[in-house]
């Protein structure tokens, strides 16, 4: 177990998750993603019932990651549910999805969402998002690395 909070990734299509968990490690981020396959299922383990009631084996997340459109709960409602929640309200959400429809990025927003992401560049991006929440106790690189990841881009 790590001493970084990790980052809960609410995602449905297994190849996603691949990706998400590549392109973090890939940026050199060294907290663990827990993957969860609908916002049911993220909502569980931020409101830290079930098997997930042990906050030292799950602890709150630095982040949390969904994409818009899961099946079941999806990420808007999700999106609604943390923010209807004072406790999380200082954990931030990005929303990655297919649609480019403007009604949905603007709910999103208005609903406290950090950012919103669109496939697949939102695969690209979200390091750079992430690194731009500007969370340095949450979201740490390996001590060895010097490099930035917008540096190692170019």
């Amino acid at each position: 177990m790590t001493d970084n909070p990790p980052i809960l990734l609410a995602e449905d299509d297994p190849s996603h998750v691949l990706l998400v968990r590549r392109f973090l490690a890939k940026g050199g981020l060294v907290n663990p993603v827990h993957a969860v396959s609908d916002g049911a299922e993220a909502l569980a383990y931020l409101f830290g019932e079930g098997e997930y009631a042990d906050r030292r084996r799950h602890p709150l997340p630095a982040a949390v990651i969904t994409d818009l459109h899961l099946a079941g709960l999806g990420g808007m409602e999700l999106l609604e549910g943390v923010r209807g929640h004072e406790d999380f309200a200082d954990i931030p959400i990005v929303v990655m999805s297919g649609s480019t429809e403007g009604r949905d990025i603007e709910q999103v927003h208005e609903l406290g969402a950090a950012a919103y992401l669109v496939k697949p560049i939102a695969f690209e991006a979200l390091l750079d998002v992430l690194h731009d929440l500007g969370l340095p106790w949450a979201l740490q690189r390996p001590a060895q690395s010097t490099t930035s990841t917008r540096e190692s881009r170019t």
